[in-house]
């Protein structure tokens, strides 16, 4: 099955009637607690990810296209081996590749620097790969729109 990106681990898919897009609502406070818990309205992100992937996650998978920008970007394929850090792990397969950022899906408040393979896999891919702010217009799904944009860039 052709795929454009996709991610695995632990996220929220609200209702689509939710009213997200408050300050302070549930789900911008889940949000800001765990950074890594993907949080959003599934079916909205559809159109805007033809441009770029909304957010990387445990594992964060990356269709032919994605991909070859990325390997653009960089000038050459990436060694799933050496160049993600030795807590990131991946590797090509069929239509694409995906990455794994550590051994386990994690919620983001463990404390410490637990959350550095996920940080590792946003550096590597959204110099190429994020949504542009033309695209992503004022969505304010995750408590309002300066709080969605903090949101879509907490791992850069």
């Amino acid at each position: 099955v052709p795929f454009r990106w996709g991610t695995a681990g632990l996220a929220i898919n609200m209702d689509p009637d939710y009213g997200a897009s408050r300050e302070g609502s549930a789900i911008a406070q889940i949000a800001s607690r765990y950074p890594a818990v993907d949080v959003g309205k599934t079916l909205f992100w559809g159109d805007l990810t033809l441009e770029g992937i909304k957010t990387v996650n445990w594992l964060t998978f990356l269709g032919k296209d994605f991909l070859a920008r990325v390997m653009t970007h960089y000038g050459k394929p990436l060694n799933f081996a050496t160049s993600l850090g030795k807590q990131v792990d991946g590797e090509e397969i069929p239509g694409g590749a995906f990455l794994q950022a550590g051994p386990e899906p994690l919620l983001g408040d463990e404390g410490g620097d637990k959350l550095e393979p996920y940080r590792q896999v946003s550096r590597t891919l959204f110099p190429t790969l994020q949504i542009p702010d033309s695209v992503l217009r004022n969505y304010d799904g995750i408590g309002g729109t300066e709080n969605t944009r903090k949101w879509l860039n907490r791992f850069n």
